[in-house]
């Protein structure tokens, strides 16, 4: 499998929708704000976002074989003066794809972009149930700074706590 990782571009939302349509399907992707199954319209409204000078900086990777987006790592530049060195990352692995180490690149590509941008600092939350992000942030160098209790609720209306995780930038 080659595995290519490059920031996003017009022309890659239909197919960053379908990966993430498809890890709400299979019901992987229950621990994610992503609730609902995203339509032609919104995809369409992405593509601004995908412009090089968009404030949302998206990182795919891409299955060379197979064309598809198998992963997505993100963060916005913050416009605030006070509060414009820190930013919240979210990423999300396709179904299938997930321990094979793309998670990784990715989000030490996405975190090299934001220290390129002046990012001093980068946060996330995670929910507790969710072991292989949890797992992944602390072996990239995130640390636990607080947790919110009952802060995501899942489909069947359950409530977990969320972790803050966050890392400084050097």
């Amino acid at each position: 499998m080659k595995i290519e990782i490059r920031r996003a571009k017009p022309g890659d939302e239909k197919k960053t929708a379908a990966m993430i349509n498809e890890g709400i399907k299979r019901k992987t992707w229950i621990y994610t704000n992503q609730d609902k199954i995203i339509s032609e319209r919104e995809v369409r409204k992405w593509r601004k976002k995908y412009k090089k000078n968009s404030n949302f900086i998206l990182f795919i990777a891409l299955d060379k074989n197979t064309g598809d987006v198998v992963g997505t790592g993100s963060f916005n530049l913050n416009k605030r003066k006070r509060v414009r060195h820190i930013t919240s990352l979210g990423w999300g692995i396709r179904p299938g794809y997930e321990k094979k180490g793309i998670a990784s690149k990715l989000i030490k590509k996405v975190l090299s972009e934001a220290k390129k941008r002046g990012i001093k600092k980068t946060e996330a939350e995670i929910v507790e149930k969710n072991i292989p992000s949890l797992k992944l942030a602390k072996k990239l160098g995130f640390k636990i700074e607080g947790k919110k209790e009952k802060a995501f609720m899942t489909d069947d209306g359950k409530l977990n706590d969320v972790y803050v995780v966050g890392k400084v930038l050097k």
